[in-house]
Parts: C-alpha cells; sequence; structure tokens
C-alpha cells in the first residue's frame, strides 16, 4: 500500500497553486472522501490538479515541474490494470491510509540522497 503513503504531493499542488490564505484546505474538503472512497476522490483531484499545475507554473516554472514529478513518482507505483484506486477502503485500510498520509505531510526530505535513504531503509528488513 505504498501509494496511499504520497497522497500529500496530490494535495499539495493544489494547496501551492491556491495559496495559503484558504478558508478551508485540500485536505478539509477531501481527506476523509479520500480515505474512504478513494477512486472517486482521486480522480477529482488528478483533474484538479491539472488546472492548478498550469496556474503554478506561470509563475514558478521550476515548482511546477518539481510537483509534476512528485506526482509521476506516485503514479509509478501504480498498475493500471489491477485497478490502483479501489471504490472503497476497509476500516483497516482507512486506518493505513492516515498513517501513510502523516508520515508523507511530515517527512520532507533536504535532498535526494536523504529521500532514497529513507525509502532503502524502509525496504531494508531490521
Amino acid at each position: 500500500m505504498r501509494p496511499y503513503r504520497d497522497v500529500g504531493a496530490e494535495l499539495s499542488d493544489q494547496t501551492a497553486a491556491l495559496g495559503r490564505n484558504l478558508d478551508s484546505t485540500i485536505k478539509d474538503k477531501f481527506y476523509g472522501g479520500a480515505a474512504a472512497t478513494p477512486r472517486k476522490v482521486f480522480a477529482l483531484l488528478d483533474k484538479g490538479s491539472v488546472n492548478h499545475l498550469s496556474k503554478i507554473a506561470k509563475e514558478k516554472k521550476g515548482y511546477a515541474v518539481s510537483l509534476e514529478k512528485q506526482i509521476a513518482a506516485i503514479m509509478e507505483h501504480f498498475n493500471p490494470s489491477a485497478d490502483p484506486f479501489p471504490a472503497f477502503l476497509t476500516a483497516d485500510q482507512q486506518s493505513l491510509f492516515a498513517v501513510g498520509y502523516y508520515h508523507q505531510k511530515f517527512f520532507r526530505p533536504k535532498d535526494a540522497a536523504t529521500a532514497e535513504n529513507h525509502i532503502h531503509s524502509e525496504e531494508t528488513p531490521a
């Protein structure tokens, strides 16, 4: 279920485009639905991210490219023929979604080497 850990990147590009002075955040609007019905919510987020990335690119091209790369890195973990976004998540799966969301939200490596080391340390059994 590793791709669910990376949901923060999908949410952050939209927040970046909309700015910080919002009455509600992407998380406020979509977190509960994404945890319960990912197929429905991630389709909406993907459609919305295209517009938001375009807006970011007009002012910060490099940042938009970086966000697109983050989204691509997440999506490469999914196999389209394996129905990557389930219609519903069980209560246990929703708990894993929550843990993954907060891991992704608060783990921000300072550089690519740190991120790569973190990924490999997770994959290596103790």
